[in-house]
């Protein structure tokens, strides 16, 4: 078992991408790799995750499992300007109801 504590915090995007490359290689060869990150793009890799909020695990699943069980759908926006765009997206109350915004740590 490998227990890593966010590895890749602070480190370019070429060696988190060859980090989580060998860290996939050693995973198929069979052995358990607990990691802690705050990347949801490094959880996604994972098979089984462990959602925390001050030191206690407050949900357990698959990505797909947790992500359904927020009821939420996701909306990608292509903008030139963000800053515009947030503001008439958030200038609506009804509008604001619409949307889930959150930070979590995995570990998975």
């Amino acid at each position: 078992m490998l227990l890593l504590d966010e590895p890749t915090t602070g480190v370019d995007p070429v060696s988190r991408r060859e980090f989580w490359d060998t860290l996939a290689h050693l995973a198929s060869a069979g052995l358990t790799i607990l990691v802690a990150t705050p990347y949801l793009d490094e959880a996604e890799r994972c098979t089984g995750w462990r959602l925390m909020h001050l030191g206690e695990i407050r949900q357990i699943g698959t990505p797909s499992e947790l992500r359904s069980s927020l009821h939420a759908r996701r909306l990608e926006l292509h903008t030139s300007d963000l800053g515009r765009a947030e503001q008439l997206l958030s200038a609506s109350p009804e509008a604001r109801k619409e949307f889930l915004t959150f930070s979590a740590s995995a570990i998975a």
